[in-house]
C-alpha cells in the first residue's frame, strides 16, 4: 500500500510556529502601547486626536509629565469666585497671604504639583465650572494680578512620581 504524502514537512512546521510566534509578539506590542496610551489619556484627559502630551522625563529623581495647557488667573473676589468666593479652596485650604496654587480638572488629584512657567511648582488646591480638559487657573492675591496675567498657553509639567533613593 502507498504511502500518503506529507501535508509539511518538518522544516515548514518551523516556519509556520515562527510565523505565529513573531505574529503574537507583534499583537501583544501593540495591546501594550495601546493600553500605556490609554492610562495616560486616563490621567491626562486626552484624547487620541490630540497630540498635546509632548513628553515624560525623569529629572533629579522627579518623574514629569508635560503638556500644553491653557493657563488663566483668577483671585478670591466675587467677579472670579461667584457665590464661592468664601477664601476657602475646593480641597478645604483656607486661602493665606501669599498663598501660590492652581484650580484644575477634577483628573488632578488634589496635591499633586504642577510647574507652571512665570508661576512656579505649585499644588493642586481648587476646582472650577470652567477648569476642563487642558485648562488651569493660578491663583492671585488680587483681581488686577490675575486680568495682568490673562490667558497664556503654556508647556506646563506634572510633576507624577517622587522616586525615593536609598
Amino acid at each position: 500500500m502507498p504511502k500518503e504524502p506529507k501535508m509539511f514537512s518538518n522544516i515548514a512546521k518551523i516556519f509556520i510556529a515562527i510565523f505565529l510566534l513573531i505574529g503574537t509578539l507583534i499583537v501583544f506590542d501593540d495591546i501594550i502601547r495601546n493600553d500605556l496610551r490609554c492610562r495616560q489619556q486616563e490621567f491626562t484627559g486626552d484624547t487620541a486626536q490630540d497630540s498635546s502630551i509632548i513628553e515624560s522625563t525623569a529629572v533629579i529623581g522627579t518623574l514629569y509629565l508635560s503638556f500644553r495647557a491653557n493657563v488663566s488667573a483668577y483671585c478670591p473676589c466675587e467677579k472670579c469666585c461667584d457665590k464661592w468666593a468664601d477664601g476657602v479652596t475646593a480641597s478645604g485650604h483656607i486661602i493665606q497671604p501669599g498663598d501660590k496654587f492652581v484650580a484644575a480638572p477634577d483628573r488632578y488629584p488634589f496635591g499633586i504639583i504642577i510647574d507652571i512657567p512665570g508661576y512656579g511648582e505649585v499644588p493642586v488646591l481648587d476646582r472650577g465650572g470652567a477648569i476642563k480638559g487642558d485648562k488651569l487657573d493660578v491663583f492671585f492675591p488680587t483681581h488686577q494680578e490675575a486680568v495682568e496675567w490673562g490667558r497664556q498657553y503654556l508647556m506646563v509639567k506634572i510633576m507624577i512620581e517622587k522616586q525615593k533613593r536609598d
